[in-house]
């Protein structure tokens, strides 16, 4: 973490880093960009769709 974020690590994004890692791990072995691609668009049109409140950030105050 300390070598990735330059020693700029706030806990307060720790799920976010580990879904980026699971995403980049989960696809490490496709070597097609455009399968890739095509199966992230396949589960973006098969999942449910996710609130407004989930996709935005709030300002922090």
């Amino acid at each position: 973490m300390l070598g990735t974020f330059q020693r700029r690590f706030d806990s307060q994004y720790l799920q976010r880093y580990l879904d980026e890692n699971v995403f980049r791990f989960n696809r490490r072995n496709c070597r097609s960009v455009d399968k890739r691609f095509w199966r992230i668009m396949q589960q973006a049109v098969q999942s449910a769709p996710a609130p407004l409140k989930f996709l935005v950030l709030e300002a922090v105050t």
